[in-house]
């Protein structure tokens, strides 16, 4: 999923972390934040990451209007994960998850996406003073 080479609707990204929205969902909106490099504890777990959660946590209630937004970190093959599972109606249970169709995905990508700023880079222009020579003039 980091690198890109599983197919997966990116909704924001970090040099810590991407977030996806899961294809096995707890609840509408449910999205997986994955750090980049292994990270085998939660303790460990660099607060920019959670800091990322905590925005799209935002996001979620405003476009999706849950009930609450919850963070859970999951362990998966020994590394762990945060989960931002929007309440509805009924008590979250990560055992239960449904497959998510390509509608639902397009929906959420469109409303939670985070549109990348690009960064312009100013470049000064340095005034170079050019000296004009007049010679005098030579008639032949």
């Amino acid at each position: 999923l980091v690198d890109g080479e599983i197919p997966s609707s990116k909704i924001d990204e970090n040099d810590e972390a991407i977030a996806i929205i899961s294809k096995r969902a707890v609840s509408k909106g449910h999205i997986l934040v994955v750090p980049k490099s292994a990270v085998k504890d939660a303790k460990e777990m660099p607060q920019s990451i959670f800091k990322m959660a905590k925005n799209i946590a935002k996001k979620i209630g405003s476009k999706l209007k849950p009930k609450d937004v919850e963070i859970q970190t999951e362990s998966a093959f020994g590394e762990n994960v945060l989960n931002v599972i929007p309440v509805y109606d009924k008590k979250i249970n990560l055992s239960e998850r449904y497959e998510v169709g390509e509608e639902e995905m397009n929906e959420i990508y469109n409303k939670l996406k985070v549109v990348q700023k690009k960064k312009v880079i100013k470049v000064k222009k340095k005034k170079i003073k050019v000296e004009v020579v007049k010679l005098k003039r030579k008639i032949p």
